[in-house]
């Protein structure tokens, strides 16, 4: 910009000649800062843009040290943005930067920060590893944005986070959330961050005793479980005892066969209900 004179420019009378009508124009720097605020990043990542009456300079990209600088920037009005993926502006809260050009301007800064959640999976009376759990987390439309699994302490972490709402589901075959009680996901509101966001699933059983009202024992007996998701079987040895392991939760049908046998207990030869805990189902038979 034309720094002299102040106006931008000359009135000028010729006659005699005019001389010394000298003009002066200058260029400025606009510089700043990037940095963190609790979860760091790749700084470079971030992008700075300058928006002014003559168009936009930028995206350019962040030092390494966090450092940028727009030279050969004319005087005038600017606004000075940054944006990085997952991350969020909170310094200044507006979430860029309007100045007045008319030097070289400094500590034009920025403070990054991204969001995050966190928790631990805890599995009850089960056999399998923490880590076999899926985790998964829902944006607020329902759109599957990311999925993790437990460290093997039971500890999971989903970050970079913007701000917003989300949902986190945990799910593991043949075992049920008992923790949040309602046995689904737990929806998370963020900012601030989010932690203690916990899950404890639990491998539910159905055991029991075949007894036969002779000498030959249970041996040959045969406990048939209708599951949601199918049938299983479980052929008894002669101590007569079963157990299915391990069960999810929900509706199950349990009968036993043997040939030329009876069921005598219980009353109607089989079981019907749902499986909500640790369950014992006794048979007797008779011999037709």
């Amino acid at each position: 910009g034309v720094t002299s004179p102040a106006s931008g420019s000359h009135a000028v009378k010729t006659g005699p000649d005019a001389e010394n009508v000298d003009f002066t124009l200058s260029t400025y720097s606009i510089s700043g800062r990037v940095s963190f605020w609790g979860e760091p990043g790749n700084i470079t990542e971030a992008t700075v843009t300058c928006e002014g009456q003559d168009g936009t300079r930028g995206p350019l990209p962040v030092n390494p040290d966090g450092s940028y600088t727009f030279n050969h920037v004319p005087a005038g009005p600017y606004r000075i943005r940054v944006e990085m993926d997952d991350y969020t502006v909170i310094s200044p809260k507006e979430g860029y930067r309007d100045i007045s050009l008319y030097s070289n301007t400094s500590k034009v800064d920025f403070i990054l920060t991204t969001y995050y959640i966190s928790g631990k999976v805890t599995l009850w009376q089960s056999q399998d590893s923490v880590t076999q759990v899926t985790l998964t987390l829902k944006d607020s439309s329902g759109t599957v944005i990311n999925t993790d699994f437990p460290s093997p302490d039971g500890k999971y972490k989903f970050h970079p986070l913007l701000p917003g709402t989300y949902s986190v589901t945990a799910s593991l075959e043949n075992h049920t959330v008992i923790t949040p009680k309602d046995g689904g996901g737990i929806n998370v509101v963020i900012s601030p961050n989010a932690s203690n966001v916990n899950f404890t699933l639990a491998a539910y059983s159905i055991s029991g005793t075949v007894k036969v009202m002779d000498y030959s024992g249970p041996s040959g007996a045969v406990v048939y479980c209708q599951t949601p998701t199918g049938t299983l079987q479980y052929s008894v040895d002669n101590s007569g005892k079963f157990r299915f392991y391990p069960l999810p939760a929900g509706q199950y049908r349990l009968w036993v066969e043997k040939n030329n046998y009876d069921t005598t207990s219980p009353a109607g030869g089989e079981y019907v209900f749902d499986l909500a805990s640790w369950t014992t189902k006794n048979f007797t038979l008779k011999k037709r």
